[in-house]
């Protein structure tokens, strides 16, 4: 998997993981889906942050998603 792929579904899915541990909270259910998004997308940034040679830096992160994007719509 490209490190790039693997950088952007790891945010996506950090994204989501904020609904998750709100719902579980305001349902008074432990929040076991949250967790586990939060640890497969912190596994996914981390193993990009590692992989990728020159690492990444904040400034850039913009510019990966959307080239990761344009290169699977388009």
């Amino acid at each position: 998997m490209d490190t790039d792929l693997m950088l952007t579904v790891g945010l996506f899915l950090l994204a989501l993981t904020l609904p998750a541990l709100l719902n579980a909270y305001s349902s008074s259910t432990p929040p076991r889906g949250a967790a586990i998004l939060l640890l497969i997308s912190a596994v996914l940034i981390v193993t990009a942050l590692v992989k990728h040679p020159s690492g990444y830096e904040f400034r850039e992160l913009p510019d990966v998603v959307v080239r990761t994007v344009q290169r699977f719509i388009g």
